[in-house]
């Protein structure tokens, strides 16, 4: 009986991301507006998804005050980027391709080679500083310095962006909308998004992002 509730939880836990998603991503698609998909999806949308790992580090070192759970960070970190590195891309593939939505996905070459290179280049820094007997504060910059250096490489390499226009139905209701996790309308109903309100918008699904994935 435990398993079966623990499932459940799971699987609610799940469809309020998915939700919740949807407005991260209208949010991000008027901030970041004039950054093509590739650079968005590795800046705001990676930064805002990336959240829960932060917040998760910061808890056990902060908060815990016990530098051997900081540990629990680590692995939190590293088993979120193994699971976004193979088992999303998997399931996306599998998912679209056999619900017949399309025959096959092009891939940019040049994004796969930046950001895999990239990858490989992060992940082999991270092992190199966290193999020894101690962490400095400067492994840490070394660390954020190839982030702003990756993003500087996106940037100067970013093509334009691509235009979608998508319309979809609103709630009857901003009680419906929080019912169904329309986080815009639940916020602004049938206003207009404006920057300022998008910002808002952001914070608060990554705060309901956040939470899920805590459960």
């Amino acid at each position: 009986m435990g398993i079966l509730i623990s499932l459940l939880v799971v699987l609610l836990c799940c469809l309020i991301i998915w939700r919740a998603s949807d407005a991260f991503e209208e949010s991000s698609e008027l901030i970041g507006e004039n950054l093509s998909d590739g650079v968005r999806g590795a800046t705001i949308n990676a930064i805002g998804s990336s959240m829960p790992e932060l917040f998760t580090t910061i808890f056990f070192l902060l908060v815990l005050q016990d530098t051997e759970n900081f540990s629990g960070g680590l692995g939190t970190t590293a088993g979120s980027a193994i699971f976004n590195d193979m088992i999303i891309p998997a399931v996306v593939i599998l998912a679209v391709i056999g619900a017949g939505v399309v025959k096959s996905i092009e891939v940019s070459k040049k994004v796969l080679i930046r950001d895999g290179i990239s990858l490989l280049v992060a992940e082999a820094m991270l092992i190199f500083l966290i193999g020894g007997a101690t962490l400095r504060w400067y492994h840490g910059l070394i660390l954020m310095l190839m982030y702003v250096a990756y993003i500087v490489i996106m940037f100067s390499t970013m093509s334009a962006p691509s235009e979608e226009d998508e319309d979809g139905d609103n709630p009857s209701s901003r009680l419906m909308a929080l019912l169904t996790l329309d986080i815009q309308y639940a916020l602004y109903k049938d206003e207009e998004l404006t920057k300022g309100r998008a910002w808002v918008q952001l914070i608060v699904s990554m705060i309901v992002i956040g939470a899920a994935r805590k459960k």
